[in-house]
């Protein structure tokens, strides 16, 4: 990707003192504000920050997920994203594929 274009940019934490340019919330919260039980497809690109949102396990929304379609980036600041998302997945009952950029994991029965 050329550097600087609209598809070049990343999510970074926030410096000391520096103020949020984006307002950023959890797919909990997300749900517990939408009154919906499920996600059918939850598609992900944010830029990098899969990890944190991988990194520590299975999150605990997943199990009210049945496919996600993400585009890992692997690398950001926040580390190699591909490892943490299939780790946190392989708890689960998931299929893998590809489509593109796109990791595809759909959930199995």
């Amino acid at each position: 990707a050329q550097l600087g274009a609209e598809w070049a940019y990343q999510v970074r934490p926030c410096r000391p003192g520096e103020p949020a340019h984006v307002r950023g919330l959890d797919i909990g919260t997300l749900l517990a504000d939408s009154d919906e039980d499920r996600i059918s497809i939850l598609k992900m690109d944010i830029e990098g920050a899969e990890v944190p949102v991988f990194a520590d396990g299975t999150p605990p929304w997943l199990d009210r997920v049945d496919a996600i379609a993400i585009d890992l980036h692997d690398w950001t600041v926040f580390g190699e994203a591909t490892g943490p998302f299939h780790a946190a997945l392989g708890r689960e009952d998931f299929a893998f594929s590809t489509s593109g950029e796109l990791t595809i994991a759909r959930r199995r029965g």
